[in-house]
């Protein structure tokens, strides 16, 4: 196998302590090679929302004020998951930093597989005359050059540097032997032909696993790399209930390939919504929406209701929508804790004097008069900044670019695929119907917020 073909994800992270179930990410960095060449990075510090014990604040220096005002784990697990989204997943002792990411995107709702490979192991393969393969060991027989201990940048920067190391160091078919031997192996289901598999593309798309070849479809996913993405379901031990239910059922596997991610992120949300596959459990449809309302009360509190949201205004933005009115219940609980909101006035509880929190010191008084009102609306409307429904931010209609074509967006809608100048021209001459979708908004909102290149459309613009 050429591994020079494949995207590997060097990854450390520092926790709160031993115990995955339990314990939280404090500190994470990814390094992504390919070709062995660094091509990209993501470092974040992390706040577990729980306290640091003492001994992993000596151990890797993270003190809780450094984290006290840096995301939550949900907060960056989106952007987390697209970038080791097909790579192979490499640590010092990977077990340890896969199963703690793993059960950290269990526990925002993300499903996370992916093949591992273990720099310790690949170490003592291929240095079976020394005794030690710690990190420090490594990196003092390698002499690698790392400041720093026990932060993951650091520690992560010292495993791409033991890759570069090995590269020099051993031929490189030797070197993939080895690799092949550590990586994960790929359990094959028993309804699907290996060539099936081996067939499907490499590039950016959606894949559709079915019971058989015109049967209903169990699972869609999307992927950068359709290929690596799909082996990764039948990778290793198979702890995922829907991974085994998929390995047991499926009968066939196809995949349409896009032109990017946008267009795979588009093109999935499209098909579940569509044929409401037996395991995915995200992007399913919904009858009704629901939107957070904000309101000011005669004392100049304010306060938040829920009510049925019918259409979007793009003049206007929103507090928050939701899917069920028991996401709102559960996410305005979560928001009190995090933001040291009082129950008394968010309407959670109901009492005469102090809010029960207040006598437990997690409301900071505002329902007795101890927290001046405004702080506390300031902290409210905080707390739901990252749930807002923006209002449409541009002057008329934008066109995402995206490899050869483009895709025409207008008030939070998606309108149309636009592939050359005629489609164009046509487009700014049509009437057309605009269909909100909340799961849709997410995505657009994700690439007209971000690095992606897009226009706002005039008449003057052409299509390049």
């Amino acid at each position: 196998m050429n591994f020079n073909e494949k995207r590997f994800a060097f990854v450390d992270i520092e926790t709160t302590g031993p115990n995955s179930k339990k314990d939280k990410v404090i500190d994470v960095s990814v390094k992504i090679v390919e070709n062995n060449q660094l091509i990209s990075s993501y470092e974040s510090l992390v706040n577990p929302k729980r306290y640091i014990p003492s001994f992993i604040q000596n151990f890797t220096g993270i003190k809780p004020e450094m984290v006290k005002d840096k995301p939550v784990f949900k907060d960056i697990a989106e952007d987390l998951f697209d970038i080791l989204d097909g790579c192979i997943f490499v640590a010092h002792n990977v077990r340890f930093d896969y199963n703690f990411l793993k059960a950290e995107f269990e526990r925002v709702g993300i499903s996370f597989n992916a093949s591992k490979l273990c720099t310790v192991k690949l170490s003592r393969n291929l240095f079976p005359e020394h005794k030690r393969h710690n990190l420090d060991s490594v990196i003092e027989r390698c002499n690698l050059k790392i400041d720093i201990r026990h932060r993951a940048e650091a520690d992560c920067l010292a495993l791409v540097q033991f890759w570069d190391y090995l590269h020099v160091n051993f031929k490189t078919d030797y070197l993939f032997n080895a690799i092949a031997q550590q990586l994960d192996f790929i359990r094959t289901p028993l309804n699907v032909e290996k060539a099936m598999i081996e067939n499907l593309p490499q590039g950016c798309g959606v894949y559709v696993m079915s019971s058989s070849k015109d049967g209903f479809p169990l699972y869609i996913g999307k992927s950068k790399n359709i290929k690596e993405r799909v082996m990764q379901h039948f990778t290793g031990g198979l702890k995922s209930k829907k991974d085994m239910q998929i390995l047991k059922q499926v009968e066939d596997i196809s995949a349409i390939e896009t032109q990017g991610e946008f267009s795979a992120l588009m093109l999935e949300a499209s098909m579940i919504r569509e044929h409401k596959p037996l395991l995915n459990k995200r992007l399913r449809d919904y009858k009704q929406l629901y939107q957070a309302e904000l309101s000011k009360c005669e004392n100049g509190i304010y306060s938040v209701s829920i009510k049925d949201f019918d259409f979007i205004d793009p003049d206007k933005s929103y507090l928050g929508l939701f899917r069920t009115k028991k996401d709102f219940n559960k996410l305005l609980l979560r928001l009190a804790k995090d933001f040291d909101l009082c129950h008394k006035l968010l309407g959670i509880e109901k009492a005469k004097d102090s809010c029960f929190n207040y006598n437990l010191e997690k409301c900071k008084g505002a329902c007795v008069g101890k927290e001046k009102i405004k702080e506390h609306n300031k902290r409210l409307l905080k707390a739901f900044k990252k749930y807002e429904i923006q209002k449409w931010p541009f002057d008329g209609m934008v066109l995402l670019k995206e490899g050869n074509i483009s895709h025409l967006i207008h008030n939070w809608c998606y309108l149309k695929k636009v592939e050359n100048q005629s489609d164009l021209d046509d487009s700014l001459n049509t009437s057309f119907e605009y269909n909100f979708n909340y799961d849709d908004y997410l995505i657009m909102k994700k690439f007209l917020n971000g690095n992606y290149n897009y226009e706002v459309l005039s008449n003057a613009n052409s299509f390049e």
